[in-house]
């Protein structure tokens, strides 16, 4: 019985130390959604968080099967971040349909187009090409919080072959890398 328990307290304590990302408050977190629609098929696949979730660093190469993420804010020369990158990646080999990554950079706080979407959806990547109608916007960020919240709307994103999709996102960042 006594070996019971503490294999049971074991198996609690090794399930709470796996869970999504770090677990410190210093982790990347992320809440909100984002979804992309394919044009062709009228597919829509999205990643959503309704509260906020801890992400592994996808720059470490985490696990297959793992939603992973990366949030940084670019000091300019005067303090103020002159790039925001964020991104979700669900790690894995996977060419499902579903979207398995997103990435928002914005170069230019102050300017609502200017910047890239990027997304991987089953085994074709699509980006938004300069100048292209594809509305982003940096609704809020702190450096000395790091924190980042990050909006696209009518967003086209396109492959080499020409293929299209829409993109949308609402994500708000917390625990940013700051560089």
């Amino acid at each position: 019985m006594q070996s019971q328990r503490l294999l049971g307290v074991s198996l609690v304590l090794a399930l709470a130390l796996v869970g999504c990302g770090g677990d410190d408050d210093n982790s990347l977190k992320v809440s909100g959604n984002a979804t992309v629609v394919v044009t062709a098929t009228g597919a829509s696949s999205s990643f959503n968080f309704p509260t906020s979730t801890l992400l592994y660093d996808d720059r470490v190469s985490p696990d297959n099967g793992v939603i992973a993420g990366h949030c940084t804010l670019q000091r300019g020369p005067v303090g103020v971040p002159d790039v925001i990158d964020v991104g979700i990646t669900r790690t894995g080999t996977s060419t499902d349909l579903g979207i398995r990554s997103i990435s928002v950079r914005v170069d230019d706080p102050g300017l609502p187009l200017a910047g890239s979407v990027t997304a991987a959806i089953g085994a074709d990547s699509y980006t938004s090409e300069a100048g292209s109608d594809c509305n982003i916007q940096l609704l809020s960020y702190d450096v000395d919080a790091r924190i980042a919240t990050i909006a696209v709307s009518d967003c086209t994103i396109a492959t080499s072959a020409s293929a299209t999709a829409t993109a949308t996102a609402s994500l708000e960042f917390t625990n940013c890398d700051v560089r």
